[in-house]
C-alpha cells in the first residue's frame, strides 16, 4: 500500500510541477529576464526541485556562446547551480541522489568539450553572419532539476539564488508538501521558503 501511494504522489508531483513552468512560457509567449520558477515537492522525506530560468539570468547572455569568456561564463554559471546544498540551504545529510541540467547552452557546453574552442568560435562566427536577424531575437533557458534524499525532517530551505545570480529578481516559487501547496514570490527580502511538513 505505501508503494502504491509514493508512486502515485511522485507520478502526481512530476506532472504537477511541470505544469505551470510550461503553462508559463506558454502563456507570455516568451520568458521574462529577471524572473524564474522554482518547483519544491518534499514527501517521504525525498526533496525534489526544478529550476526554469532564463540563461540571460543566469549566464547574462541568450545565444550560443561566441567564445572563450562566454563558455567560461557558462562554465561559472553551471559550477553554482551544481552546488546544490549551498543554493538551498540543505544540510550535509540530505544527500543529493540526482541533478541534471537542459538547455541549448548546456547542450553546447557538452558540445564544445568534442571540439576546439577555436573550430567551436569560427563556427559560430560564421553562423551567426548567416543568421543575425534569427539570433537576435533568439531566446534560451536554463532548467535545473535535483533530487535529494533521504532528507528528513527539513523545516525550511534558504533559498541563494537571488545571491549567486544577480541577473534573477524574484523567483515565483511553488512548494507541495504531504500536508501543503504553497505559492510565493522570491526576492532580495524573502529568501526562506517554508516547507510545512
Amino acid at each position: 500500500m505505501q508503494t502504491s501511494f509514493k508512486a502515485i504522489t511522485s507520478a502526481s508531483l512530476l506532472f504537477i510541477l511541470a505544469l505551470p513552468a510550461t503553462a508559463e512560457v506558454r502563456q507570455h509567449g516568451a520568458h521574462e529576464h529577471g524572473s524564474a520558477t522554482l518547483n519544491i515537492a518534499y514527501v517521504d522525506n525525498t526533496l525534489e526541485v526544478e529550476l526554469l530560468s532564463p540563461a540571460m539570468n543566469l549566464v547574462g547572455f541568450e545565444h550560443m556562446p561566441e567564445n572563450d569568456e562566454q563558455f567560461k561564463q557558462l562554465n561559472s554559471a553551471l559550477s553554482k547551480l551544481k552546488q546544490a546544498h549551498q543554493l538551498f540551504g540543505l544540510p550535509s545529510t540530505c544527500k543529493l541522489k540526482h541533478i541534471n541540467f537542459e538547455g541549448e547552452l548546456v547542450e553546447s557546453l557538452a558540445q564544445s568539450s568534442k571540439n576546439d574552442h577555436h573550430e567551436h568560435e569560427d563556427h559560430h562566427k560564421s553562423k551567426d553572419e548567416h543568421d543575425h536577424d534569427e539570433e537576435e531575437h533568439h531566446h534560451s533557458d536554463i532548467h535545473a532539476h535535483y533530487q535529494f534524499g533521504p532528507c528528513k525532517d527539513i523545516s525550511q530551505l534558504n533559498i541563494s539564488l537571488i545571491k549567486q545570480f544577480p541577473g534573477l529578481e524574484h523567483v515565483t516559487t511553488q512548494v507541495i508538501t504531504s500536508r501543503a501547496q504553497t505559492q510565493l514570490q522570491l526576492n532580495s527580502q524573502q529568501q526562506t521558503v517554508p516547507l510545512s511538513q
